[in-house]
């Protein structure tokens, strides 16, 4: 399974939708009931985007969207995976 496909697996377990078309450059996530926030997510990279615009860029990896997920308190520590 390709890391792009692992990421969005784990964002729709956890609560998010995809928008947009899968024909776009990026897939966008959005989690209903954050504030203005959404994930746009390719084969290379995973970008953080909230109201001011993009505020961070992360290599297209499982592991590094969870930390930033955290960090950005978006899941919990808690989180669903399989």
């Amino acid at each position: 399974m390709k890391q792009i496909d692992k990421c969005i697996s784990f964002l729709m377990k956890n609560g998010y939708e995809s928008y947009g078309n899968i024909e776009d450059e990026f897939q966008t996530m959005h989690k209903d009931n954050l504030d203005l926030m959404s994930i746009d997510i390719n084969d290379e990279e995973i970008v953080f985007i909230d109201g001011n615009g993009d505020f961070l860029h992360l290599p297209c990896n499982l592991y590094a969207l969870i930390g930033a997920l955290i960090h950005f308190s978006q899941i919990s520590v808690g989180y669903s995976h399989d």
